[in-house]
């Protein structure tokens, strides 16, 4: 060994040398992230909970713990429900978190009077390079291709990829508190959090932590980043032990860090704009405030009652319906959520509504694409502009699409950029002809959109203590609304809207439904040729039922077994599909009952620590699904495999591509040690 690496030993010896283990108070807290429920009658022992490494120097407190979590995914017809086609997932995927909290003045101010907590994650999935998520949307588009196709797609898909594995954060913050920094009291302890870490009202469901998803529809979000939303958040004690209260703040989306943001000239296909630079203040930021009233604890006859009343405003500028940026929206959610327990009886809702609006400015669509002309050659034209010539030429009842011009300033401008030139000549600053037409829909119009959807949730369990069971029920109504963006006027839209919201139940959770969220639910069946589909919580309505069976005396350890059974329907109606003439009806709806899921939880200790757990879920479709059996997806199976093979399907063989009706199933088994 040399003289280096043994002064290093010796340093690294002398540090931790310093620390001593601290008190469980440490552990405690972090248990309590974890969502662990915590005595303060037991020990750690009686707990059995395990501390992490834990060390002390003087009054700062270092802990160190994380989690590995291997596991294997099965999931046959998981998306369209057909098995007819490749709908499937089979893959092995490894969570890894390391997690560092650092702590002061627990002795001199008995409580923290600053803690910093980093979260160090990777996600990957084997054999897999750069892929932290069970399944990516481009998976179905194939390998590095230039493409040149009829101005709908891409020029030139492709993905960059690397072999290395990544590590990232999912949570990294500062907290502090006022209230050491002017020697007061801890009677109403008051703390100041600032970074990236997770913040929801009530279960989620409003606003809640899965940084970046809303609709995308609706050109609110449409990515998912794997870490916490950054941002910061005061919280204080108004009457300790009873009343304490949230204001937070988060920026999702910086758009003005330089004039690079500032100066981009995204917004050329605005209507009624003088430059077409961004500006200055087009963020996406959110403010929410909470309360958390306990007018009962541990009362003898009432139980434990927790009151959480909450609010949010979200402003997203610069938000893409059509084309970016073509949208903004004002808008937010209020609601209350409760929580009741009383001896063997406990029982929580939660309500929650919508209100602002989406506007959506008027815009110009055309825009130069590429495209294989008639002898495959490629050519650069306008996607809403004729050449003249070219539609004089075209047969009665051709495709006008042949008769695209090709790019060139004259094809491109008009005197007045309004709706009314929709379809009309194009003409030069002059007023004479250029040679040119605008298509009939080429000038989208303005209007707005109201937001006035809602949902409320509610669950019960019972305790039966001799038999180490509990037995829950749930139910849950989400109002449900068509795509607004498909008809272009003022409009209200009642569908439910959250912010960052990944419900997957509380006292009944759902697999397939909820959590998964692979299952593509149609919507607009009426109004589109390919149906767009949303994987959202909206437009459900849900009653289901669970058994947790957690003996206490099993010659398994830490057993636990919990199976559900909950149905679905929707709460906005669809007209049935009619897959041989591949139309939608016209006067018969579809059925609300979208199907049944029933899952199976089970978990048990393989040692001190690990656990070794099983999950199975089955989703039988409804009579929904076989009313719209072979409706096409936006950006589905059909759409993005058999471009190329269309020529060889026969008539009438395209709905076998579709959505289907066979039973969906999830199989996950894994390890998870914490440490």
């Amino acid at each position: 060994m040399t003289k280096m690496m043994k002064m290093s030993l010796l340093m690294a010896g002398l540090v931790l040398g310093s620390f001593s283990a601290s008190t469980a108070q440490v552990v405690v807290e972090n248990k309590k992230r974890e969502g662990v429920k915590w005595d303060k009658r037991k020990s750690l022992k009686d707990a059995g909970i395990k501390a992490p490494f834990i060390f002390t120097k003087k009054d700062t407190v270092l802990t160190i713990g994380g989690r590995i979590k291997p596991e294997f995914f099965y999931q046959p017809n998981i998306s369209m429900l057909n098995s007819q086609i490749p709908d499937a997932s089979q893959y092995i995927k490894t969570s890894i978190d390391l997690t560092f909290d650092v702590a002061y003045g627990q002795k001199k101010y008995d409580y923290k009077a600053v803690e910093a907590f980093l979260d160090l994650r990777h996600k990957g999935v084997f054999g897999k390079a750069l892929s932290y998520f069970d399944r990516d949307a481009g998976a179905a588009v194939g390998p590095s291709l230039i493409r040149v196709d009829d101005g709908e797609s891409a020029f030139g898909i492709h993905t960059h990829s690397s072999g290395k594995l990544m590590l990232w954060f999912n949570e990294a913050w500062l907290k502090f508190s006022p209230n050491a920094a002017f020697s007061t009291s801890d009677k109403n302890l008051h703390t100041f959090q600032v970074g990236w870490f997770p913040f929801q009202l009530g279960r989620g469901i409003a606003l809640g932590t899965f940084y970046g998803t809303a609709r995308e529809y609706l050109g609110l979000y449409s990515y998912k980043e794997d870490n916490s939303a950054p941002g910061a958040n005061l919280h204080g004690n108004i009457i300790k032990d009873m009343l304490d209260y949230d204001i937070y703040y988060s920026r999702l989306e910086e758009r003005g860090k330089g004039i690079r943001d500032t100066f981009n000239i995204e917004k050329k296909n605005v209507l009624g704009l003088k430059h077409p630079w961004r500006g200055v203040a087009k963020n996406a930021e959110v403010i929410a405030g909470r309360i958390q009233y306990k007018p009962f604890s541990s009362n003898e006859t009432i139980g434990t009652l927790m009151l959480e009343p909450y609010a949010f405003y979200n402003v997203a500028d610069d938000r893409k319906v059509e084309l970016y940026p073509d949208s903004k929206g004002k808008w937010g959610s209020y609601g209350l959520m409760l929580e009741h327990e009383y001896k063997d009886f406990e029982w929580g809702a939660e309500v929650a509504f919508n209100y602002g609006k989406q506007d959506v400015v008027a815009i110009d669509r055309n825009e130069a694409v590429m495209i294989a002309d008639v002898n495959g050659y490629a050519r650069e034209v306008y996607s809403y502009v004729y050449d003249d010539k070219l539609l004089a030429a075209l047969p009665v009842g051709g495709d006008k699409k042949l008769a695209r011009a090709a790019v060139t300033p004259a094809a491109y401008q008009a005197v007045w950029q309004d709706t009314k030139e929709n379809g009309k000549k194009i003409l030069d600053p002059k007023g004479n002809p250029t040679g040119y037409t605008s298509a009939d829909n080429r000038f989208k119009p303005a209007y707005k959109n109201t937001f006035d959807g809602w949902m409320g949730v509610v669950d019960a369990a019972y305790n039966i203590k001799a038999w180490d069971l509990k037995v829950s029920l749930a139910y849950g109504y989400v109002s449900g609304d068509k795509n607004p963006n498909f008809v272009e006027k003022d409009k209200d839209y009642k569908g439910f809207i959250g912010l960052h919201e990944n419900y997957v139940g509380k006292r009944v959770p759902s697999i397939l439904i909820l959590d998964e969220r692979f299952l593509r639910r149609p919507v607009n069946i009426d109004q589109a040729p390919r149906s767009r589909t949303e994987l959202v919580f909206s437009d459900m309505q849900f009653v289901g039922g669970g058994l947790a069976w957690e003996p206490k005396k099993s010659c398994i350890k830490d057993l636990y077994i919990n199976p559900n059974v909950i149905a679905f329907w929707k709460t906005h109606g669809e007209p049935k599909y009619d897959a041989v003439v591949g139309k939608a009806s016209t006067t018969e709806m579809s059925s609300d009952f979208l199907g049944t899921e029933i899952n199976l939880f089970t978990e048990c200790s393989v040692v001190k620590d690990l656990m070794f757990f099983v999950n199975l879920a089955a989703f039988v479709p409804g009579q929904f699904f076989k009313d719209v059996k072979g409706l096409p997806l936006d950006k589905d199976f059909f759409d993005f495999v058999l471009e190329d093979q269309r020529n060889d399907i026969m008539p009438g063989d395209t709905a076998m591509f579709g959505l289907g009706t066979d039973t969906a199933y999830h199989v996950n088994v894994g390890f998870e040690y914490r440490f």
